[in-house]
């Protein structure tokens, strides 16, 4: 997944014309009732739009106990038959769950939006219906049915099949039809799963790309994975998508860029020395006051901190320019230019140090 770094500022004005959208599936593996900690984790590092549980394994009485604040849970039918083996955790916002477009006790969810489909889907080893049912040629009809849309398509989980290796089997071409039949793009090119195995000649790893991310747009597409606790790894992709809501949460942090040795001897110079231990302390928090200020920030996607400088300046550009628009006077204009060389100024220099992820 991302690494965490320096804060990028262009970027955060990039949100303004193209957002992003990460949409996440893991194999939580024999159930998420106990691995809820790292549920919680991954959703508070990341903050998905939806996150797609494969193997979860929730009963009708576990469902208040996995719950998580500002996310709808959403779960397969398969409910039906007592445990639903894929669950969905989709951000508050325009994603809504598209019901009629899921098969009678099949692990898939199928979420959209104006412009994106995502279809979460889990095909399980085990066949929960009558001996020789077609399971999985039923699932990829519901597949097919999915596709048939005007939308940008996104398919992603656990479909146990390789396609790096299993493409002769019946398995891999019906995966194989499914993908050429609606112009679909595999994005996954590493190894998903990685488990010890006992063989003949002892105990060896059993690596396979059974986690996949199938779409009919990829150009405006990134895909990530990290390691985790399960034998799976978590997969993601980044959907670039100007309808989306940016996420804006405030919080309250220290602006320590004044806090340099120079400013601080500055302060010290005018301060009596102080000889109780009350008095030293009454000092320290006296530079902090002066020099680390405590303030409000908002914060847009994960680790990006909105710099107020920066924020003074676009807003005071936008002001101006809707001034230059409704009366069409070059000298607001020329304002405008020189306000959008200001901040091109200021992002350069506030990327390497104001507001980093350690403040």
């Amino acid at each position: 997944m991302k690494e965490s770094s320096p804060l990028i500022f262009c970027n955060l004005y990039a949100l303004d014309i193209l957002l992003e959208m990460l949409i996440t599936s893991w194999n939580c593996a024999n159930g998420i009732v106990h691995k809820m900690d790292e549920v919680r984790l991954i959703i508070d590092k990341y903050i998905p739009e939806v996150l797609f549980v494969c193997e979860a394994e929730v009963r009708p009485d576990q469902i208040d106990l996995i719950n998580i604040r500002g996310y709808n849970l959403e779960l397969s039918d398969s409910l039906k038959l007592g445990k639903s083996r894929l669950i969905a955790y989709v951000r508050e916002g325009n994603l809504k769950r598209k019901l009629n477009l899921e098969g009678d006790s099949e692990n898939i969810i199928v979420i959209e939006n104006a412009k994106q489909r995502l279809i979460g889907i889990y095909r399980g080893f085990k066949n929960y219906r009558q001996p020789g049912f077609d399971a999985l040629g039923y699932l990829f009809g519901l597949l097919n049915e999915g596709c048939k849309t005007a939308k940008e398509i996104t398919i992603i989980g656990d479909f146990n099949i390789d396609p790096t290796r299993d493409l002769s089997t019946p398995q891999g071409q019906k995966l194989e039809s499914l993908i050429i039949d609606n112009g679909l793009f595999q994005m996954v090119n590493f190894v998903t799963r990685s488990r010890p195995v006992q063989r003949p000649t002892g105990w060896g790893l059993e690596e396979s790309t059974i986690d996949l991310i199938l779409t009919n747009v990829c150009d405006n597409k990134k895909v990530y994975s990290e390691t985790t606790t399960s034998d799976h790894r978590l997969i993601a992709v980044d959907i670039e998508d100007e309808k989306r809501v940016p996420i804006t949460k405030k919080q309250i942090i220290r602006d320590w860029t004044q806090l340099i040795p120079r400013n601080v001897a500055r302060l010290a110079s005018g301060a009596p020395d102080p000889t109780t231990l009350t008095e030293l302390s009454d000092s320290f928090e006296y530079l902090l006051d002066k020099l680390a200020p405590l303030r409000v920030v908002r914060t847009r996607l994960p680790d990006n901190l909105v710099n107020p400088r920066v924020e003074k300046i676009k807003k005071k550009r936008d002001r101006l320019y809707r001034t230059y628009k409704l009366t069409n006077d070059n000298h607001f204009l020329s304002k405008v230019k020189e306000e959008n060389k200001k901040l091109k100024r200021m992002i350069s220099k506030e990327t390497k140090r104001v507001f980093q992820k350690k403040a």
